[in-house]
């Protein structure tokens, strides 16, 4: 009686037993049962708690992840920078859900326009998920498909901006779609494409990019309205410190052929985005008898400070024309650019630290040299440049000229005693 007591308990407890693992295993969910929730509210939170469950099977976290693309619309917040899947503590599991789940991302892509875009956001995303090269180039293939038959510069769309997928795909893959558009695309799709590449870092090194940018600009096969060449000109500062595209710029900026309007552009350009070999192209406006010689003294300046003055002083030439301001030649042009040049924020900016420089060229044979330190002076000067000056007036000749300082004519006598008097009595001006 016992033993067949014993055997009556042990076949009921099998039997539960068996049903309990019936139950647990009917929990376990499946991509089937992940299909049930498709595009239900919420379903999202669901998925990506099953991406990153280790206790689901392989099959179920690749579903997941291809619902969670699939739903992108709504899952995309969840998902960026990879989301779940960074919580994978098996990077071995976690980089073969993202490799199988692929061709389902590739089948999405080519199944309408609106997933192909999600698709394209998606994929950038999830590429952050892992550091496997062929998994991110296999991802990448299909940034690479959009650019090749769906980029459209001027049509944004999507939630991650045209640098960021450039910068994914990279220079070797990427430059060439850029290229294409310069060479080939007409004047809306060249704007719309600099507009949407600025930020790639790259993109300052590639000199293909620059190269299909001059050789388009300098083939005319551009619209003849200067006012839009200049908005194209605006739109080149990724690219603007390229040494190509630098040596370039200086060329067209001092090209008399091209509208001033164009030169002018040329000269911002070159000033916003200086390089250390902007100095001496700078330093050799210098012998330019027009607007450009002061361009290059306050290039030099904002790049060099006191260094820059002292250089300027320096340099500038001793003879030829200085008469020449704001575009014509006027009996008053050299105190008007120097008033400009002494007026300069950067020199504000130094204060005292310039006089010294200016106290130096004081006694200069260089008359312009000279005339631009002694009026300087004037805003920068104190007591001890008071004594130097009129040490320098009684070295100079009474009648010796300041060569364009006004219509009637100033002696350096006159322009020392003007600087004294500003010196003593700032509230007087200049």
């Amino acid at each position: 009686m016992v033993t067949r007591s014993l055997g009556a308990k042990a076949r009921v407890l099998i039997a539960v037993t068996t049903l309990i693992l019936l139950v647990v295993a009917a929990c376990k969910p499946t991509p089937g049962y992940l299909e049930r929730w498709k595009n239900r509210p919420g379903s999202e939170d669901r998925f990506a708690d099953y991406l990153k469950d280790p206790k689901v099977s392989h099959a179920v976290h690749v579903r997941a992840l291809e619902l969670l693309v699939e739903q992108w619309e709504y899952s995309s917040g969840i998902m960026r920078g990879g989301g779940p899947l960074n919580e994978m503590r098996d990077t071995g599991e976690r980089d073969a859900t993202i490799r199988d789940a692929i061709p389902e991302f590739r089948r999405l892509y080519e199944s309408d326009d609106v997933l192909r875009v999600r698709v394209r956001d998606a994929v950038w995303n999830i590429r952050e998920a892992t550091e496997n090269q062929e998994i991110r180039t296999g991802l990448e293939d299909i940034l690479v498909d959009w650019f090749t038959n769906h980029w459209q510069p001027c049509v944004l769309v999507g939630g991650v901006s045209v640098s960021n997928l450039f910068a994914a795909v990279g220079r070797q893959r990427g430059e060439g779609f850029i290229v294409d558009k310069f060479e080939n695309g007409d004047y809306n799709d060249i704007i719309c494409t600099l507009q949407s590449v600025g930020g790639i870092e790259w993109l300052k090194d590639s000199d293909p990019v620059v190269n299909a940018f001059i050789s388009r600009w300098d083939s005319g096969n551009l619209p003849d309205d200067a006012q839009r060449r200049v908005t194209l000109l605006d739109e080149v500062s990724g690219f603007a410190t390229n040494p190509i595209m630098k040596t370039w710029m200086w060329s067209k900026m001092q090209d008399e052929n091209e509208p001033a309007l164009h030169r002018n552009i040329f000269a911002d350009l070159i000033a916003r985005h200086r390089t250390d070999d902007d100095f001496d192209r700078y330093a050799a406006l210098l012998a330019m008898e027009n607007n450009y010689r002061w361009m290059g003294v306050q290039g030099m300046i904002q790049m060099r400070n006191t260094d820059g003055i002292e250089a300027v002083l320096a340099q500038l030439p001793a003879t030829g024309e200085y008469r020449y301001y704001d575009g014509n030649l006027r009996y008053d042009g050299f105190k008007r650019a120097s008033n400009t040049v002494c007026g300069m924020q950067r020199i504000s900016e130094l204060g005292d630290n310039t006089r010294p420089v200016f106290e130096a060229h004081i006694n200069d044979e260089n008359p312009h040299s000279r005339a631009l330190a002694i009026h300087c002076l004037a805003r920068y000067g104190s007591n001890s440049s008071v004594q130097r000056l009129n040490a320098a007036k009684a070295a100079i000749p009474g009648d010796q000229m300041v060569p364009g300082w006004s219509q009637e004519g100033t002696t350096f006598h006159q322009l020392i005693d003007e600087t004294i008097q500003a010196i003593v009595t700032p509230d007087a001006g200049n």
